[in-house]
């Protein structure tokens, strides 16, 4: 999330202490901000976002190096078009999130090379009207796009299932990334947490299906684990349970241009869960071992 740029420098060095000794696969950070609008920042805190002209981006792409492999960026900010070329050529997928832009905007950050869209429907603009003319917001881009990754949070509360229809309809189902977008009280029935760090966070309240901000319907985040995606789309929406598979699995994978993972196929990590007849999680492998004892 948008942070102070020091405490965003000490996420990557604690990602770079962390990948070599953790059990999973740590493939990089998605950094949401610090260059989003102000006018769609979702829950997040205003007083941390930068513009990509103002001499923070040099600092972030010589810190992040090697640790950042998402980042979502609104394309209308000005010096956006050569942030996303910039980190392109760092390596890094660029996503249209927390954004106002219009459908021009979202066609020129693609000529720039931003590949994904973050999660469809939430702090992203929609239809306007410029001197009585629809124009289209990064929402209607999105859907009509045959090349964008889109991100789905397909957790039975930020997309209602008319909605996610809505999406299956429209975009190629191989080009629909489901994430859980949560934050550190996944899988929690309730109680209060915190949205972004301890130091300089947010105080949330958990209800068991959603973190909403204090006296707010307003939602502060997911609290889903990646198995509630999988049944939202496969139990609620009666997707085909190999589609809804590959949404999780092969669909990001692709979108990374992770080549070796994402299938179960000869020759590529052996990355893997076992799930139960009601697509609960019972076992996970890591390079075809155990990456800890049964969950039932």
């Amino acid at each position: 999330m948008a942070c102070p740029l020091d405490e965003l420098f000490e996420v990557f060095s604690a990602f770079r202490q962390a990948k070599p000794v953790c059990v999973s696969r740590l493939e990089g950070l998605h950094l949401e901000g610090p260059y989003v609008s102000p006018e769609q920042t979702g829950a997040q805190d205003p007083s941390y976002l930068h513009l990509p002209g103002d001499g923070s981006l040099e600092e972030i792409l010589e810190k992040g190096a090697g640790a950042v492999r998402i980042w979502t960026i609104a394309p209308e900010l000005p010096g956006a078009g050569d942030l996303i070329r910039r980190a392109v050529e760092n390596g890094i997928a660029v996503s249209l999130g927390h954004s106002s832009c219009t459908g021009g905007d979202v066609l020129r950050a693609q000529a720039a090379g931003a590949s994904m869209v973050t999660h469809l429907f939430s702090s992203m603009s929609t239809i306007t009207r410029v001197h009585g003319v629809r124009v289209p917001g990064l929402l209607e881009s999105a859907l009509v796009s045959d090349s964008l990754y889109v991100e789905l949070i397909a957790d039975g509360m930020h997309v209602p299932p008319e909605l996610i229809r809505l999406v299956l309809r429209t975009l190629p189902p191989d080009h629909i990334v489901l994430v859980t977008d949560a934050m550190r009280a996944a899988g929690r029935q309730g109680g209060k947490s915190v949205l972004g760090s301890l130091r300089n966070g947010q105080e949330v309240e958990v209800d068991g299906h959603v973190a909403r901000m204090p006296g707010s319907e307003s939602f502060a985040g997911s609290i889903a684990t990646a198995d509630v995606l999988l049944r939202t789309m496969a139990v609620t929406m009666g997707l085909p349970l190999h589609s809804a598979v590959s949404m999780l699995t092969a669909n990001p994978a692709e979108a990374l241009g992770l080549h070796d993972r994402g299938r179960l196929c000869a020759g590529l990590l052996a990355d893997f869960v076992i799930l139960d007849d009601r697509l609960n999680v019972r076992q996970v492998y890591v390079g075809g071992r155990p990456a800890a004892g049964d969950v039932s």
